[in-house]
């Protein structure tokens, strides 16, 4: 794929691109979806492509959108692609185009990647006599979960395709800045949940009931002390426990507790390495408190 115009002229194109970039963030930021169901954001991004002469096709499964710009010569598929979805939770930001949906906010950036991506597919438009070969524009809901490559895929997002690319924002770098490397750059993440199962009892009278609050925070610790002592330093993984629940009043021992969260690494050995000493941690530790745990 190559488009002829120099590095002066291609700022100035994005540059009369971002103010309509901007407002486009800014109006998915303030009506954030999650999950595979986002119609109201893929209505957004099929005005936005409308007009552009792209063969334009929505999924089936899920509501994704993807677009095909067909060059004015031949070569190869180049696949482009954004996540659309946003997290469950409430923006504190206090910036004026805030999310206005409750338990729902682009934390993540998904909204900048969406707009980026639609700019992206404007400007190409535009200089696709110069292009060679055909541009695919995939815009991904679920990129948090329950997962929307996997269905995106199985209806043909990566059919007859030659490369594909995709880009994240991060505060880690300066503003202007891109990086990139060889190999993995972003990490795979398994998520998990854990039941630890014991008997309840009264505050206090403890010695009736099975305590299951115990094993639970061991099993939090453990898991930190497995990564570190288990998995080599240069090729990382990070577990995290993001939620714990378990009890429904404060003088009652409950017969459960629930942790979840995600196992994040960058090669298949140190998954592979990890989910085994997972297994090993979750159901070892609350045998010495006689509770049972089980995990998914």
């Amino acid at each position: 794929m190559s488009v002829r115009f120099d590095r002066s002229a291609l700022a100035e194109l994005v540059g009369e691109m971002v103010p309509d970039a901007v407002d486009l963030r800014r109006t998915i930021h303030r009506h954030p979806e999650i999950g595979l169901e986002t119609p109201e954001t893929q209505r957004r991004i099929l005005d936005a492509l409308d007009g552009l002469g792209l063969d334009i096709r929505k999924g089936e499964a899920l509501t994704s959108v993807t677009a095909d710009l067909v060059g004015g010569l031949p070569g190869p598929t180049v696949l482009l692609r954004a996540d659309t979805d946003a997290l469950p939770m409430d923006e504190q930001s206090g910036e004026p185009f805030s999310s206005v949906e409750p338990g729902r906010a682009h934390l993540c950036g998904h909204d900048a990647h969406t707009a980026m991506l639609v700019a992206a597919a404007r400007l190409l438009a535009e200089h696709r006599d110069e292009l060679a070969g055909r541009v695919r524009f995939v815009f991904q809901p679920a990129e948090e979960a329950p997962g929307g490559a996997r269905p995106m895929i199985s209806e043909g997002a990566a059919d007859g395709v030659d490369a594909a690319f995709a880009i994240h924002v991060t505060p880690n770098l300066p503003v202007g800045f891109a990086a990139c490397r060889p190999g993995p750059i972003m990490a795979a993440t398994d998520d998990f949940t854990v039941i630890v199962r014991g008997r309840g009892a009264h505050a206090s009278t403890p010695h009736f009931g099975n305590d299951p609050l115990p094993a639970a925070c061991e099993i939090v610790t453990a898991l930190q002390t497995m990564v570190t002592r288990r998995v080599d330093a240069f090729n990382p993984a990070v577990v995290t426990v993001g939620r714990i629940r378990g009890g429904t009043a404060i003088n009652v021992i409950p017969e459960e507790v629930e942790l979840a969260g995600t196992i994040r690494t960058v090669s298949e050995w140190s998954r592979l390495a990890v989910l085994s000493g997972f297994e090993r941690v979750v159901r070892g530790l609350p045998r010495r408190t006689s509770a049972r745990s089980t995990s998914t």
